[in-house]
């Protein structure tokens, strides 16, 4: 069985690689078809692996985050107006910026997991049940 499938688009045939789904349009010269699919497949597993570790990156630093709201709120208090990203208001300037400087590297990385994740041309539900998965196995914290 061939590891590519044959599809009509735009009046042309084009391959599509059965595992992965990237079109191919032509195999580079002195390739075999059947090399072509192990190439494809490693540069999405990558991109993916990459998603993944960004994802487990993003979580910790959640984490993170959630410990230090803890500690802060145990050290000055739990009162006052709950303010996104830094917790309370009147935690001290130094403590409100770390903690809002994690909050945002957080969304940083989820987001650049999701656009890796969309690169290597995998759908979007396995990126979320992928998150589903590291999150009961190492946690979330706050963000995520």
């Amino acid at each position: 069985m061939s590891n590519f499938r044959t599809e009509v688009r735009s009046r042309q045939p084009v391959k599509a690689c059965i595992h992965c789904g990237e079109y191919v349009n032509r195999v580079p010269k002195g390739m075999e078809v059947g090399e072509m699919i192990h190439v494809i497949s490693r540069k999405t597993d990558l991109i993916a692996q990459t998603a993944e570790q960004l994802l487990v990156l993003a979580y910790a630093h959640s984490r993170v985050h959630t410990e230090l709201a803890k500690l802060a709120m145990e050290q000055f208090g739990d009162h006052g107006s709950l303010i996104s990203g830094c917790v309370r208001d009147h935690f001290p300037v130094p403590v409100k910026d770390r903690l809002r400087d994690i909050a945002l590297e957080v969304t940083r990385l989820l987001d650049e997991s999701k656009i890796e994740w969309r690169k290597s041309g995998k759908h979007l539900r396995t990126w979320i049940r992928l998150k589903d998965q590291i999150v009961s196995r190492d946690g979330k914290g706050y963000y995520g």
